[in-house]
């Protein structure tokens, strides 16, 4: 994580009496057309949705070894090859389909695997307004166990 990025958001996934991270935490940027005010005011499925499409955007480059939403799923998430550095000589990018991914996140939502805290406060609609500054944190919750524990 680079700490020298002014413009980016902190993302966090923790898990209820789990010591280490679901995943490794990663800084996006904040939308351009945003960070002329510094505030990108907008709904949770907005926020949720932007970090799953960067995320997924992250793994097809190689960025990333597991999305968010594998971290996240309590059911199975199918999202193509597995983990592979982009800097091997025989890398390709993945097939992901980020309307999939997104879709498994956002019901899992619904069906309370997990929370989105925002700065210290809880979010448990995806119509709940939120609003992100550049040195946000954004924190996703699993309550529960993912099948296989």
């Amino acid at each position: 994580m680079d700490g020298s990025q002014t413009d980016a958001v902190t993302v966090v996934g923790k898990a209820l009496r789990r010591r280490s991270p679901l995943f490794e935490a990663f800084q996006l940027e904040l939308p351009a057309e945003v960070q002329p005010s510094g505030i990108w005011a907008t709904t949770l499925r907005e926020v949720i949705s932007w970090i799953v499409r960067a995320d997924v955007a992250a793994f097809r480059r190689g960025r990333r070894s597991t999305l968010l939403a594998q971290s996240l799923a309590l059911h199975e998430a199918t999202v193509g090859a597995g983990p592979q550095a982009a800097d091997e000589p025989d890398w390709q990018p993945r097939t992901v389909d980020t309307q999939a991914v997104l879709d498994t996140v956002l019901r899992e939502f619904r069906e309370r695997a997990f929370l989105v805290v925002v700065d210290g406060h809880e979010h448990a609609r995806l119509d709940a307004r939120v609003s992100l500054r550049p040195d946000s944190k954004i924190t996703f919750l699993r309550l529960t166990l993912a099948s296989g524990w």
